[in-house]
């Protein structure tokens, strides 16, 4: 099912072909709004309020246990993963996981909101009227960060973001330190997603990629250059 969140309470988010500070500043006609759509006091318009129907002992999760532990579990016990990776796979994404962890855990306190849960720049509809968020499948609690990082093609963008959504909500920023645990979480969950899904038809062609070797090659690298970013940070 997919939903259209009202243009009047969303905000304007980064276009992926423009890079402008023009383009990747707020408006103010557009600030936060899908944190804001989400709150359980705010809701002007008659919309279903999705944030308040979450469960939140079931959305605020195990960060490492849900995007990574579960996602290697869903790619060694498929067909996709070349065995003689196994053992390896096995050992980053543990690794990975005990380090997500424990950056998660430094931070504590940490306030979690209602997020849209997959909010990149493919989810976002541009009519005449504005944006419209669409496909709240993963909204769940979480760090405010965990929407904004995937709206920013880069450091000076996210930065722009930042200025303009702190006029209308505050942001913790040492929720920074976990873009880099969320970007390879995020990675390590679609590896899953994808393989548990390798038996529907349309996987493989969607995805033909995900089921040659060097893919994995690839992508073991990717893991390897994360688990040394978090060691070294």
């Amino acid at each position: 099912m997919r939903y259209v969140l009202d243009s009047g309470v969303a905000f304007k988010c980064l276009v992926p072909e423009a890079h402008t500070d023009k383009a990747i500043r707020l408006r103010d006609d557009y600030r936060a709004g899908v944190h804001e759509l989400l709150a359980p006091d705010v809701f002007p318009f008659g919309w279903v309020d999705l944030g308040a129907m979450l469960r939140p002992q079931e959305k605020v999760c195990g960060y490492a246990t849900t995007f990574v532990r579960d996602a290697a579990r869903a790619v060694l016990g498929s067909t996709l993963l070349p065995s003689r990776y196994f053992d390896t796979y096995r050992a980053r994404t543990d690794s990975l996981a005990n380090l997500i962890d424990a950056r998660f855990a430094a931070l504590e306190p940490v306030t979690r909101i209602r997020l849209h849960g997959d909010c990149h720049a493919g989810n976002v509809l541009w009519t005449d009227s504005g944006p419209h968020f669409v496909d709240l499948d993963d909204a769940r609690m979480g760090p405010a960060v965990q929407d904004l990082w995937m709206l920013a093609p880069s450091p000076r963008a996210l930065d722009a973001l930042l200025e303009g959504y702190g006029e209308f909500r505050d942001f913790d920023f040492r929720e920074l330190s976990l873009v880099e645990p969320l970007r390879i979480m995020r990675q390590v969950h679609w590896a899953g997603w994808v393989a548990a899904r390798w038996d529907d038809p349309a996987f493989p062609r969607a995805f033909p990629q995900v089921g040659e070797a060097r893919w994995w090659e690839q992508h073991l690298t990717d893991l390897a250059e994360a688990e040394s970013t978090l060691l070294d940070d």
